[in-house]
């Protein structure tokens, strides 16, 4: 049942008010924002540094901390490229759905189950995608 005020507002042509976004929405919101920024700035860096040691192999990207850590000679490796383009471009398309998946939520939409039901699904690609990538850098 819709209440007086709805449906007063949709008999003058008006939008209703927007109802408040409970705390817990707005928390999984916020994570999903945070996170997924962090992660696409993240990604976004990797594709710029992968772009110039393309073009330098001498480069030393600053992802390469020691020999164990070492970013750099994972680009180098078939796997680097997986599918046929570099690797960090499947990180800015998968972060920016997160972040836009936070943003959808601190709005108050309500998205179909199998929406969140991917996330998690992703989450589990991406960490079993970054364990077989983290072979070859030692």
């Amino acid at each position: 049942m819709r209440s007086p005020a709805v449906a007063d507002a949709r008999q003058r042509g008006a939008a209703p008010a927007a109802l408040p976004v409970p705390s817990a929405v707005r928390h999984v919101g916020w994570v999903l924002i945070v996170g997924g920024a962090l992660g696409l700035a993240a990604a976004f860096l990797l594709t710029v540094e992968k772009i110039i040691l393309a073009g330098d192999p001498t480069y030393q990207p600053t992802c390469s901390i020691n020999p164990v850590l070492s970013c750099g000679s994972v680009m180098v490796t078939p796997q680097a490229e997986a599918f046929g383009f570099p690797n960090p471009l499947l990180g800015i398309a998968g972060f920016s759905v997160v972040t836009t998946l936070g943003v959808v939520q601190l709005a108050g939409a309500r998205l179909p189950g199998w929406i969140w039901q991917g996330l998690p699904a992703g989450t589990v690609f991406r960490t079993r995608f970054g364990r077989w990538l983290f072979f070859p850098s030692g």
